[in-house]
């Protein structure tokens, strides 16, 4: 009878302990998607601010680079399909604004910001 006991409650523990440890790593990868995409906003920023001061190409493409590896970092780091999905979107738009500096075009920021506001939105846990 004791050893059922002790099977039973070393089942239950090893169960608890690892539903802990799931539910840990979710919320760890919440919290790294989380403080990624606020990185990403502060380029998002930080491009808009060169943009308008008519910056220089290599300044604009270093803001570009870091949104740009940062949303892929998001993108690979994610099992959660709306979180891709949104990393998704702001490298097309990472991509639509490089395409407008290459033409040298003025590039529209709003698509880039807009992206960036729904990964925010989709990394904030709660």
């Amino acid at each position: 009878m004791h050893t059922y006991r002790r099977t039973a409650v070393a089942v239950v523990l090893t169960a608890a302990l690892s539903a802990g440890t799931a539910a840990c790593d979710a919320g760890q990868r919440a919290m790294d998607c989380a403080r990624l995409a606020g990185s990403i906003a502060s380029s998002v920023e930080q491009l808009t601010l060169a943009a308008g001061d008519a910056a220089d190409a290599e300044d604009m493409g270093r803001f570009t680079d870091a949104i740009e590896k940062e949303a892929q970092k998001i993108k690979d780091d994610t099992g959660d399909a709306d979180i891709a999905a949104a990393a998704d979107s702001v490298l097309e738009a990472v991509e639509n604004v490089r395409e407008s500096m290459e033409t040298d075009e003025n590039p529209d920021l709003g698509p880039l910001g807009d992206a960036v506001g729904e990964l925010t939105a989709v990394c904030t846990p709660g």
